[in-house]
């Protein structure tokens, strides 16, 4: 039962930070580590950046799974819908 919670509040704090926990790819970037370590302040960047070029906001977990694979921040990634 503990463990439930842990996790629920793990994923709460996965969504504070914009990313979207429901999808398939955020499951498996979650199991595979490339989730454990989140840069808020490129969070933040890639943002502002999707905002200022093309008004939008977008889930930011495809830049986060990026960066810890490849050690390389890119604001300009594009994911699947």
């Amino acid at each position: 039962m503990q463990s439930v919670e842990i996790e629920e509040k793990e994923l709460q704090e996965y969504r504070k930070m914009g990313l979207r926990t429901s999808s398939s790819e955020f499951d498996k970037w979650l199991k595979g580590g490339l989730l454990n370590n989140i840069d808020e302040n490129f969070l933040s960047q890639v943002n502002n950046y999707w905002i200022e070029n093309y008004d939008r906001k977008i889930d930011p977990t495809l830049h986060v799974a990026f960066s810890n694979l490849t050690g390389r921040k890119d604001n300009r990634l594009i994911q699947e819908k």
